[in-house]
């Protein structure tokens, strides 16, 4: 594909992934889309061919973006099998502050649309899977084995630090509605709640 061909999708995807986070799939239209990315609806339908593709896309760049860097945090070489998972909470606490309205997003889509969610995670589970929770899970259990930490199931351990780290970016939007009576900075809130999270799920596989 040509640079500028690339350029042109990249756009459309920007434009339709903020088109979907304010309005969901529901909500939003592709023609808006079209309108934000500076291109005309026809255009937009010679590289997305549906709503539902453009859709997928955009999602399915996201679980790449996060994945990427999860897995990246969690196969540095250095370091103890603690501050791999230290780095990998890390890495996805900062993927959700550089994309807060995803949460919600998701939270509300899988109300409204949830067999397009278990198609999408049917989809892309077994890459997951396959090379980041395998591996991850074997990890775990050589840690397990020789005494680093304390034992737990690699599921739990998933779940808790998803969790965990997701509810903040829910609460944040509850919280926004108080601020003017309980004043707080965001900023400084997200960053308690990510070394909160780290100390927390940390001090969990270290109890012995």
């Amino acid at each position: 594909m040509k640079n500028e061909e690339q350029n042109t999708q990249q756009i459309i995807l920007e434009a339709a992934e903020n088109e979907f986070l304010a309005k969901g799939f529901d909500g939003a239209r592709t023609v808006s889309i079209a309108e934000k990315a500076g291109v005309t609806h026809a255009m937009l339908h010679y590289y997305f061919r549906s709503k539902e593709q453009l859709y997928s896309t955009v999602l399915e760049s996201k679980i790449s973006v996060l994945f990427n860097a999860v897995k990246l945090s969690f196969d540095q070489a250095d370091g103890s099998l603690i501050e791999r998972i230290k780095n990998t909470i890390s890495a996805h606490f900062d993927f959700l502050a550089q994309n807060p309205k995803l949460p919600p997003f998701i939270l509300s889509e899988m109300g409204k649309s949830p067999e397009k969610f278990k198609e999408l995670v049917s989809k892309n589970f077994p890459l997951v899977h396959d090379t980041l929770f395998a591996t991850v899970a074997t990890e775990i259990e050589r840690g397990v084995r020789q005494g680093e930490i304390a034992e737990i199931e690699v599921f739990s351990l998933v779940f808790d630090i998803i969790s965990l780290n997701l509810f903040p970016f829910i609460a944040l939007q509850a919280m926004q509605a108080f601020k003017h009576i309980i004043p707080f900075d965001e900023e400084v809130f997200l960053a308690s709640r990510k070394a909160e999270n780290i100390e927390l799920i940390c001090s969990r596989l270290t109890k012995k």
